[in-house]
């Protein structure tokens, strides 16, 4: 890039400073300036044996060394969050429909997790509203999120127990399996990620039983999978031992400040370099683009 800069330069009277400085002492001295393209009777022979060196030649000057600290690539790391996690496993999308009585109330209410051991992860609001300030995503759902009608819910259990509420509670079943791309779309944007957490001996969280896609309610963080020696955990329930590992989902900001929060957890992998390379815009309310 700085050949081909300087090289280009060569080609107008304001491709770079000397060729005007020069122009000008010799306007000053009563002899006749270069005109605009003047430069590129010599320019041009110079840029391309430059091009052709830089072609045929010059690259193989260029030390070849690989380095460890690669970027992160989030779809890589997604896929193999999958398979080592199963983090597609016993995950659904669920539409309100008419007849539901969860319409119009709140998801504190029905108390989800005691009562049927489901998680909810995340609401998609069926018909947001810009004027109304409505966002077209629930990202992380707090007991005092209303659902509304053809509210899309996405939850995390077993089959039985999403079963058991689709019937009682009259909800639609979302016929798609959650791949690498799916997980990717539904989970992460450019505010909410996923991390690789691995708990150590003295961790606080050892010994502790957790329900997959329970928050860790200081800072809004979800337990999405879990691992040990390897070999994802199907439970609903994990009691952590040392040496767990787990994918976790949150704003960013959060997964960053979480070793402050909870000491002894190993974050694996740069949360601000993974924030980059997503492609998935975060919807925002019209307000914000106003302010």
């Amino acid at each position: 890039m700085a050949f081909g800069s300087n090289t280009g330069g060569l080609l107008t009277l304001t491709g770079t400073p000397p060729n005007i400085i020069v122009s000008n002492v010799l306007t000053e001295n009563g002899i006749p300036s270069f005109s605009f393209f003047e430069f590129a009777l010599v320019g041009l022979p110079l840029l391309l044996i430059v091009i052709l060196y830089f072609k045929f030649i010059g690259y193989r000057l260029l030390p070849n060394h690989e380095t460890e600290d690669k970027p992160v690539n989030i779809d890589s790391e997604v896929h193999k969050w999958i398979k080592n996690y199963s983090i597609g496993d016993n995950m659904y999308r669920l539409r309100i429909r008419s007849m539901s009585e969860l319409i119009g109330t709140e998801i504190g209410s029905w108390d989800f997790e005691k009562k049927y051991n489901v998680s909810v992860m995340r609401l998609r609001r069926r018909h947001p509203s810009v004027l109304k300030g409505t966002p077209p995503y629930v990202e992380f759902p707090e007991p005092n999120t209303q659902m509304r009608y053809h509210d899309i819910i996405t939850v995390k259990g077993t089959a039985k127990d999403v079963d058991r509420i689709i019937l009682e509670f009259k909800l639609g079943l979302i016929p798609k399996e959650f791949k690498s791309s799916e997980v990717k779309r539904e989970l992460i944007n450019q505010e909410v990620g996923m991390v690789e957490m691995i708990v150590t001996p003295t961790s606080f969280f050892v010994g502790k039983t957790l329900p997959m896609g329970k928050y860790l309610n200081k800072w809004s963080i979800q337990l999405l999978g879990a691992s040990r020696d390897g070999k994802p955990i199907g439970d609903k329930n994990v009691t952590i031992k040392a040496g767990d590992a787990f994918v976790i989902r949150g704003s960013w900001e959060n997964i960053e400040a979480l070793n402050n929060v909870y000491e002894n957890l190993v974050v694996s992998g740069s949360p601000e370099a993974m924030a980059k390379d997503v492609d998935v815009l975060t919807p925002r309310p019209i307000s914000h683009w106003v302010l």
